[in-house]
């Protein structure tokens, strides 16, 4: 089968599609598949979970079947989908449905018993939502949060790992730290940092929010106690989704955060998705864009978004007085570039790129926002996902050149 992949059909601006990592459009498949399920899953409320559950293995390897083909093949016998191919039989059962990222990482945060003094190492580049989390919890319980400094860019994933080795203390209860951060996209050595945290004793709680949908993702293979993520970003699904994976030996030690009617009768994940009602037809439209991506192949997805990202970082390099905060080593980064200008603020260089060539792009300037950062990232990010094409990759470097000739005039 043979697809062709447009831009988001429903995006009145084209250049919304170089903001992927904050918020874009979710393709008409998906957005018309939610619709035509509305009556059905408004119905049957939380039960619109059951096919759903079975297709999240976005966080594990899958097969080259669509989710609903492998589920399908699967029923006639009254089977799991086969170990391996698709997911292994205890991931539904350790991943809760909720509604974002933040509200997984809040989850986590404060579900987690610890005492006044105990430490919990988080990276300098965390986003807000798997930070203050963990700075309300120091205020509440007298808790101590430490920020491991990473590089902007980092040279390598041994310098975050021996960044947070060196952190450790005999106080330390936890390491949460993200997987792909949003400042400057650069990903962390995420397994080697769960078998480190293992080795002390410690979880290792991570935030995903930039990965899925971006480059495959298998959480058991990674060793993560918790793994968080959004679906409105790079998996291209509606606002209102998000994924908390919490390993089975964990869920005793996280408490839910919401509880309501018979809470505790749920042995698994289950658990912490007792938020009552919601909108039914947005949980569903994840099943569809699950499955869109799987049509297209994650790991056709993945060369996609490299090839496309690496060729804009490596033109952006070559551009006078542009300072890259983004490696282009493909072990430290993705999907995102964030880049600036010498004594150009961000907001002029991202109303630039906004008005003169429809370049959508996010902020990332110093000050309160990202305050522990040590190096001052001081520009934009720039955001490409599989479905924009070269030319969109070549306009975004020409529009960079473009805005540094009209200052030099």
């Amino acid at each position: 089968m043979r697809l062709r992949i447009r831009q988001p059909a429903r995006s009145t601006k084209r250049g919304l599609a170089h903001r992927r990592g904050l918020l874009g459009e979710d393709p008409q498949e998906v957005s018309a598949g939610g619709g035509t399920r509305v009556p059905e899953q408004w119905h049957r409320g939380s039960d619109a979970y059951a096919g759903l559950r079975q297709s999240l293995r976005v966080l594990a390897p899958h097969g080259g079947q669509s989710e609903r083909e492998q589920r399908d093949a699967a029923r006639p016998h009254g089977a799991d989908p086969p170990e391996g191919s698709a997911i292994s039989r205890r991931l539904p059962d350790e991943i809760a449905i909720l509604r974002n990222a933040t509200e997984c990482n809040n989850l986590v945060a404060q579900g987690i018993d610890l005492k006044a003094g105990d430490e919990v190492l988080i990276g300098y580049l965390e986003h807000d939502s798997n930070r203050q989390p963990w700075l309300m919890k120091a205020k509440r319980q007298g808790i101590v949060v430490k920020e491991v400094a990473i590089g902007t860019p980092p040279s390598s994933p041994d310098e975050i790992l021996r960044a947070f080795e060196t952190a450790i203390t005999p106080r330390t209860r936890a390491i949460a730290t993200t997987h792909c951060d949003t400042v400057i996209g650069a990903y962390a050595p995420i397994k080697e940092l769960a078998k480190l945290a293992k080795a002390k004793g410690l979880p290792c709680f991570a935030d995903g929010a930039q990965v899925p949908g971006m480059i495959p993702v298998n959480v058991h293979d990674l060793g993560v106690d918790t793994y968080a993520t959004t679906c409105h970003k790079w998996l291209c699904s509606p606002a209102g989704t998000g994924l908390l994976y919490v390993r089975r030996e964990m869920q005793e030690r996280i408490w839910p955060n919401i509880v309501t009617e018979a809470w505790w009768s749920q042995k698994d994940a289950r658990k912490y998705e007792a938020v009552s009602r919601r909108p039914w037809p947005v949980v569903a439209a994840l099943e569809d864009a699950i499955d869109f991506q799987n049509a297209v192949g994650r790991d056709r997805i993945e060369y996609r978004i490299r090839a496309l990202n690496t060729y804009f970082r490596g033109r952006a390099a070559e551009i006078p007085h542009v300072k890259l905060y983004t490696s282009n080593d493909p072990r430290l980064s993705g999907a995102m570039t964030s880049l600036g200008m010498d004594n150009v603020s961000p907001l002029k260089l991202r109303e630039y790129l906004r008005q003169r060539f429809d370049v959508y792009t996010a902020e990332r300037a110093k000050g309160v926002k990202y305050p522990a950062d040590p190096h001052g990232v001081d520009g934009i990010r720039i955001s490409l996902h599989y479905y924009n094409t070269s030319s969109r990759s070549s306009g975004c470097y020409k529009a960079c050149v473009s805005f540094r000739a009209a200052k030099r005039s």
